[in-house]
C-alpha cells in the first residue's frame, strides 16, 4: 500500500494554524480586565491612536477627567468667576483694586470683566464745584489677566449731573501656571464707587492669535 506523505507546504500551514489558534485561546484566558491592577497601565504604556472613540463606552470619560485645555476644546470645562456686588470706593485720581480672581489654573482662557462706576458724591452742589468750567469726570478700569490687559473708560459725571456707567473689558491669556486676574479702577476729579462687579475666566482649547 502506498503511503501518503504531506508536503512541506502542508506541514508549515498546519503548524501555523495550531500556533495561531493556541495563541488566541491562551491570550483570551490569561488576560482579563479583572486581572489588571488599577492604575498599573499608564498613558506611556498605550501607543498613540490605539484607543479610538469607538472603543470607549458612552459617557465613560467625563469633562471632569479631562485637562482644562482639553475640556475647553470639547466645548465645556470649568469656568471661574469672582463677584463683588458692592464697593469699593476711591478718592479722586486714586486707583483701587475692585476685584480679583485668584489661582486660575494653567490653560488658555477668554477673560471678561464688568463693573458699574458711579460718583460717590450725592450733593449736586459739590459736583458743580468739582466740575467747574463744564469739565467731565471720567471713570477708568483696567483688566490684567497675568500680563494681558484691556482698558475701558466712560464719563460718570458732568457739570451738575451725576450718572452711572457700565464698563466692560475682555482679553485672552494662555498661562503655564496658576495666575490671578485683577480689575482695578479709578476716576478723575471726584470720589467714585464701584458695584455689580464680576470677572469670568472661560477655558478654551487653544488660542491662535492673528493680527498685531
Amino acid at each position: 500500500m502506498r503511503r501518503l506523505r504531506p508536503s512541506p507546504a502542508m506541514i508549515v500551514a498546519m503548524v501555523a494554524l495550531v500556533v495561531s489558534t493556541a495563541g488566541t485561546a491562551t491570550a483570551a484566558t490569561l488576560i482579563t480586565g479583572k486581572q489588571i491592577k488599577t492604575r498599573s497601565i499608564e498613558g506611556i504604556d498605550i501607543a498613540n491612536g490605539t484607543i479610538s472613540s469607538a472603543k470607549l463606552k458612552d459617557r465613560s470619560v467625563t469633562l471632569s477627567k479631562l485637562h482644562p485645555s482639553a475640556a475647553g476644546a470639547a466645548g465645556g470645562g470649568q469656568a471661574f468667576e469672582a463677584v463683588r456686588p458692592l464697593g469699593p470706593s476711591g478718592a479722586a485720581d486714586q486707583s483701587v483694586e475692585v476685584a480679583r480672581l485668584e489661582n486660575v489654573p494653567a490653560g488658555a482662557y477668554v477673560v471678561t470683566a464688568k463693573t458699574v462706576l458711579s460718583p460717590d458724591n450725592e450733593d449736586p452742589g459739590i459736583l458743580a464745584q468739582l466740575l467747574q468750567q463744564g469739565k467731565t469726570a471720567t471713570g477708568r478700569c483696567r483688566l490684567d489677566a497675568a500680563g494681558a490687559t484691556d482698558d475701558a473708560l466712560s464719563p460718570i459725571a458732568s457739570l451738575g449731573s451725576a450718572f452711572s456707567s457700565t464698563l466692560a473689558l475682555q482679553t485672552t491669556r494662555t498661562t503655564s501656571q496658576p495666575a490671578d486676574m485683577v480689575l482695578t479702577c479709578a476716576a478723575d476729579r471726584i470720589r467714585w464707587r464701584a458695584g455689580a462687579t464680576s470677572i469670568v475666566a472661560m477655558p478654551v482649547g487653544s488660542l491662535a492669535r492673528q493680527g498685531g
